[in-house]
């Protein structure tokens, strides 16, 4: 923003008109003539001055520095508004993140709460009814397997938890 803005104003400085102040102030040393054709000698005493004023309008190529002027503002206002969207996407990714991450922190206290102690119920009467003898070994691996693929899943969303909070963290990082 503060570049598009510097050039803004460099262009617009270019079609201002320019003011010219110089002053000189000089020492000639040796042989010299007057106004008369007589002989003089210069010593540093002598000092010899002169002012200079100036004034510079730009006449020609008026029309191309003007467009350029517009042409800088163009840009100027181009990078605002790349800068306003670039906002409003970060602002809907961090949207989409935060909700994400909540949505992640319901399903991993359902699971939590309901669906690992019915799993680990499972494992227990699995093995009660394996070593009991009303289950076979096929019955027996098909529940521990149903059960695991619980205890699996609450694992999944633990890790897309952690997932949500280190790119909420990158995203709000800057």
């Amino acid at each position: 923003m503060k570049r598009s803005e510097l050039e803004l104003a460099t262009e617009k400085a270019r079609v201002l008109p320019e003011f010219v102040l110089g002053y000189t102030n000089q020492s000639l040393n040796g042989p010299a003539e007057d106004q008369n054709g007589n002989s003089l000698i210069n010593s540093s005493s002598d000092r010899f001055s002169s002012v200079q004023i100036g004034l510079s309008l730009p006449l020609f190529g008026l029309k191309n520095e003007l467009d350029r002027v517009k042409a800088a503002d163009w840009n100027r206002k181009k990078r605002e508004m790349e800068l306003e969207s670039r906002k409003r996407e970060l602002d809907a990714t961090l949207l989409t993140v935060k909700m994400e991450y909540r949505k992640l922190q319901e399903r991993f206290q359902y699971e939590k709460q309901n669906l690992l102690p019915q799993a680990d119920l499972m494992m227990k009467y699995a093995a009660r009814a394996l070593t009991g003898g009303e289950i076979g070994y096929l019955e027996y691996t098909l529940t521990m397997n149903r059960a695991l693929s619980a205890h699996f899943s609450h694992l999944e969303t633990q890790y897309a938890i952690h997932n949500a909070a280190i790119e909420w963290s990158f995203l709000t990082e800057f």
